[in-house]
C-alpha cells in the first residue's frame, strides 16, 4: 500500500490575480491623485464647503463660478408673457431676481435654476418656482444653460417667499454635485 501525503495547497491563481488587479488600482487612484493635485485635503475641502458673501451689484465667487445679483424686485402677480395665460398670483409674495452666472472654469458646467435658492433670517430655505416659466421671458429662464469656460449669462429667476420673510439672501453654488462651495448675496429686503 502506498500512502498518499497530502498536498499544502497555497494561495489559488485567482486570488492572487484579484490581489495584484486590486494593487494595480490603488496605484493608479495613488498616481491620479498626485497628478491632478487633488489629494485628500483638497476634496475634503471641497466637500466641507466654503461660503463668500456679497451684496446686490458685487460678483461672488462659487468655485468656478461666479454669481451677480443684477435686481430684485418684489410682486404679488406676475403677467404672462405668452398671452396665453392670465395673471399669476402669488402664494405669498413673488421675489424676482435678475442675474448673472459666469463659469471661471476649464470645463463646461450647466447651470439651472435648481443650484439656487432664496434664505430668510429665519433660516428658511426658498426654492425657485418652478410654474412660472411663461410669466418671464423664455429667453431669461434659467433652465439647463450651458456655460462653457469663460462664458456668462444673465438670467431671471423667480421665487414665491412667504410674504412676512425678511432679511433675504440669495445662495447661488459652484454647479458640482461633490461640493458645497456657494455665493451669498445680501439682496435688501
Amino acid at each position: 500500500m502506498t500512502e498518499t501525503k497530502p498536498v499544502k495547497k497555497g494561495p489559488s491563481v485567482a486570488l492572487i490575480i484579484i490581489l495584484i488587479i486590486l494593487g494595480v488600482i490603488v496605484l493608479i487612484g495613488v498616481i491620479n491623485c498626485v497628478a491632478c493635485g487633488k489629494c485628500a485635503s483638497e476634496v475634503s475641502k471641497q466637500v466641507a464647503g466654503t461660503e463668500n458673501k456679497g451684496k446686490v451689484g458685487e460678483v461672488v465667487k462659487a468655485g468656478d463660478v461666479e454669481w451677480k445679483v443684477i435686481s430684485v424686485k418684489k410682486q404679488a402677480t406676475l403677467k404672462d408673457t405668452t398671452g396665453l395665460y392670465g395673471p399669476k398670483k402669488a402664494s405669498g409674495v413673488f421675489v424676482i431676481v435678475t442675474l448673472q452666472v459666469k463659469n471661471t472654469g476649464k470645463e463646461a458646467k450647466t447651470a439651472d435654476s435648481s443650484a439656487v435658492v432664496l434664505i430668510d433670517d429665519k433660516g428658511r430655505e426658498f426654492s425657485a418656482s418652478t410654474d412660472t416659466i411663461f410669466y418671464i421671458p423664455q429667453d431669461k429662464d434659467l433652465f439647463l444653460e450651458q456655460l462653457n469656460p469663460n462664458t456668462s449669462k444673465q438670467r431671471m429667476v423667480v421665487f414665491d417667499v412667504d410674504k412676512k420673510a425678511k432679511g433675504l439672501k440669495f445662495r447661488g453654488g459652484d454647479l458640482d454635485v461633490l461640493s458645497e462651495n456657494n455665493a451669498l448675496i445680501d439682496l435688501g429686503i
